[in-house]
C-alpha cells in the first residue's frame, strides 16, 4: 500500500464567513458592552434622522414601502417593528427600557405574523422579512454596537407570547382598517 498524501480539508466559505461574523460580533460586544463599572456604553450617533417624527428613519421607511408595496398591513406592522428597534437602540443603556422594548418587539413580531396570515408559514415569512430589514436598521457600527448592548440587556428575560385569539391586539394599528 502506498502512502497517500492527505489532502488538507477545505473549509466551506459559508462556515468561514459565519465564524468571522461571530468573532467580529464578540469583539464588538466586548469593546462596547462594559466600562468596567458595570455600566454599558451605547455609542453616540444612533439617534434616527426622523423629520416626520414617526420614529422610523427615512431610509428604513423607503425600504419598507418599496419592498412591501402590495400590503398596507405588512407595512404598518414593519413600521411598528422598526420603530421599536430604533427605540431599543436609543435606550440600550437602560435595562428596564430594554426589557420593555424586548416585549414591544415581541408584540410587533406577532403583529407582523398576524398580518401575513397567522400560521406557521406566516411566522417563517415574518422571520425572514425581519432578517432582511435588520441590516437596513443596523446600517452603522454604532447601531450594531447598540444592538449588541440591547440584546445583552435581555439576557435571562422571558417574553410571554399572545394567545392566538388575541394576536390582532398586538398591532398598534387595527389591521382590519387597512385595505390589504
Amino acid at each position: 500500500m502506498e502512502n497517500e498524501m492527505k489532502q488538507p480539508k477545505r473549509v466551506s466559505w459559508k462556515l468561514a464567513a459565519l465564524a468571522s461574523i461571530l468573532v467580529l460580533g464578540g469583539v464588538l460586544l466586548v469593546a462596547c458592552s462594559n466600562d468596567g463599572n458595570g455600566a454599558t456604553n451605547v455609542p453616540s450617533g444612533i439617534a434616527p434622522s426622523d423629520p416626520n417624527g414617526e420614529g422610523v428613519r427615512d431610509d428604513v421607511r423607503r425600504y419598507i414601502e418599496i419592498t412591501h408595496q402590495d400590503s398596507a398591513k405588512a407595512r404598518a406592522a414593519l413600521f411598528q417593528y422598526a420603530k421599536v428597534v430604533e427605540d431599543a437602540l436609543a435606550d440600550a443603556n437602560d435595562k428596564q427600557l430594554s426589557v420593555q422594548h424586548g416585549d414591544e418587539t415581541s408584540r410587533a413580531s406577532e403583529c407582523l405574523t398576524y398580518t401575513l396570515g397567522d400560521d406557521v408559514t406566516a411566522a417563517n415569512k415574518s422571520y425572514m422579512i425581519k432578517q432582511d430589514l435588520r441590516p437596513i436598521i443596523l446600517n452603522t457600527d454604532e447601531r450594531n454596537k447598540a444592538y449588541f448592548i440591547y440584546n445583552d440587556q435581555l439576557g435571562g428575560e422571558v417574553f410571554k407570547g399572545t394567545h392566538f385569539t388575541q394576536i390582532a391586539s398586538t398591532c398598534d394599528i387595527d389591521p382590519s382598517t387597512l385595505p390589504n
